[in-house]
């Protein structure tokens, strides 16, 4: 196999570098579209930065905005752009409803629900700590509502697909009659 090697040339030629573009800061306070206010940083799972926020039209109602990260030039690529037109209008009851979606300061964002919950992955890290198990009718029921969520984004009309479905994406609260569960990170 043949080394490359550097020559004098190629020492006086600048790298080529593709830019990356810079996180920008955010801040409690800053609001986006003259109507989401941003409240607090919030976990997120790697995909992007995600925030509590207050819906200014509407009664302060709470939601979250989750960023992705910072494309070139501020210009979202067509396939992102699709892709986040199909998140927005496919709903499922097991899956975060997308209320808004848009571009701040060259970061895409999606506007959606709040859902306060437990993830999957979490409980059973408590649970093998504490040396138990889940309740089996519990993990059952909260997988039936996954599976439902994932077979929904395969068969809409603009088809959706998750990519990296883990335990922490799942998020539950309640058992039973109560038990409520959504799939979160699509994409």
């Amino acid at each position: 196999m043949r080394r490359a090697t550097r020559t004098p040339c190629d020492a006086a030629r600048p790298a080529r570098r593709v830019p990356i573009p810079r996180m920008s800061t955010l801040a409690a306070g800053t609001t986006l579209d003259q109507r989401y206010e941003l409240v607090a940083p919030t976990h997120d799972r790697g995909l992007g930065e995600t925030w509590e926020a207050r819906d200014q039209q509407h009664g302060a109602r709470p939601l979250a905005v989750k960023f992705l990260r910072a494309v070139p030039g501020g210009v979202v690529p067509k396939e992102l752009a699709d892709f986040l037109k199909s998140l927005r209008a496919f709903r499922n009851d097991h899956v975060l409803t997308v209320i808004n979606q848009g571009v701040w300061e060259g970061r895409p964002y999606l506007v959606h629900e709040r859902f306060e919950g437990r993830s999957v992955g979490d409980a059973l890290d408590e649970a093998r700590k504490g040396d138990d198990a889940l309740d089996l009718a519990l993990l059952e029921a909260i997988f039936d509502r996954a599976c439902d969520a994932l077979q929904g984004a395969h068969k809409a009309p603009r088809q959706v697909l998750h990519l990296t479905l883990t335990p922490g994406c799942v998020l539950f609260r309640g058992a039973g009659a109560d038990l409520t569960v959504r799939v979160l990170d699509f994409g």
